[in-house]
């Protein structure tokens, strides 16, 4: 510190002078919740959210940029370095932030019709899942129709449909 008398604005500490490129401080007397921030993950938040914890104080991104999880730079939408829109294959579309799909809630080939009533356990899924009429082709990871899954499963879930199909008719 060297004492000298300085105008408000060029303070060393003053938010004004330290934000980053695409940034605004936050203005004086307001207060910022960091769940009401926009970011990649979560680029419209519900501003009725209950949000609880400390004041944030700094910089926000300006008007039409988002916080890159990745980066902490401020970047539009469309260049978020995880933005899953920008990382889906063909047949697929991202997991709607704030969404927790399970993993054995997914269909896939050998298990197109996941009962919604499984209790699943684990983490939540995030990143891509096959948009509607798809289901994960459980060999190559690819988005197909339930009639393009490979032969073996598309018997075995035929199968698993009619159990009673095979009886035994010696009897």
């Amino acid at each position: 510190m060297s004492g000298n008398c300085v105008r408000p604005k060029n303070c060393q500490n003053d938010p004004q002078n330290t934000c980053g490129r695409n940034e605004q401080p936050v203005e004086p007397g307001r207060c910022v919740k960091a769940c009401s921030i926009p970011t990649c993950r979560n680029p419209n938040p519900d501003p009725n959210q209950p949000c609880t914890g400390n004041c944030y104080s700094g910089c926000l991104c300006k008007d039409g940029y988002v916080r890159d999880d990745m980066s902490g730079n401020c970047v539009r939408p469309k260049n978020c370095e995880n933005d899953p829109q920008n990382n889906c294959g063909s047949n697929e579309q991202p997991v709607e932030p704030d969404r927790c799909v399970k993993v054995c809630s997914i269909p896939t080939c050998s298990n197109p019709n996941p009962d919604p009533n499984q209790p699943c356990t684990g983490n939540c899924y995030s990143g891509c899942l096959c948009k509607d009429g798809y289901v994960r082709d459980d060999t190559s990871g690819n988005c197909v129709r339930p009639k393009n899954c490979p032969n073996g499963m598309r018997e075995a879930r035929l199968l698993q449909s009619q159990p009673n199909s095979c009886k035994n008719k010696s009897q």
